[in-house]
């Protein structure tokens, strides 16, 4: 039954996600093939009560410089999976203060710079976390989580150098109180 349940969550994440963006997110995706994102985070032990703050490189090998951005739609999102062995108990949503789900025009102030052969770091900080499996964030377990953030877009931008698609960090342990 367990494996079943793991079986329907991940298609349950993996179908609309790939079917979220259309061929030219995928092709602007090849064409910025060395993007790749790096968590870190200070904090090896996390006071649930208050936020967590972690830190995203991202780094472009690649010989264009793109954007990214947080506003309008676009952003990052953190997911927390707990511990033990059921996958699908134990895991939030962590809203960051470089998120929006906002749907506005995006405007060039609201671009940030990844410049070619440049690692550029964000601060993110936690606003709110959300429930994702079956126990609820007001009574998570303490123990070890692993914890990886994703940058995520909607499928169309008005600049053309803006990065469109998805993508995630490696996942960070990190001791939840």
């Amino acid at each position: 039954m367990k494996v079943l349940r793991h079986v329907v969550s991940f298609l349950f994440l993996a179908i609309p996600g790939s079917l979220l963006f259309d061929s030219s997110a995928s092709a602007q995706e090849r064409e910025y093939p060395n993007f790749t994102m790096q968590l870190s985070t200070k904090q090896r032990t996390w006071n649930s009560n208050d936020p967590v703050v972690v830190f995203v490189s991202i780094r472009n090998a690649g010989k264009k410089s793109f954007y990214i951005s947080h506003k309008c739609r676009f952003g990052f999102q953190g997911y927390l999976y707990g511990p033990g062995k059921d996958l699908l108990e134990v895991r939030y949503l962590i809203k960051w203060d470089k998120n929006s789900d906002e749907i506005c025009q995006l405007k060039s102030e609201d671009l940030i710079k990844i410049p070619a052969h440049k690692t550029v770091t964000l601060k993110l900080t936690s606003l709110g976390v959300q429930q994702l499996g079956e126990i609820p964030w007001s009574n998570h377990p303490v123990g070890v989580y692993r914890l990886l953030v994703s940058y995520d877009t909607p499928k169309a931008s008005p600049f053309k150098e803006l990065w469109l698609g998805g993508t995630r960090t490696q996942y960070v342990r990190i001791k939840v109180n």
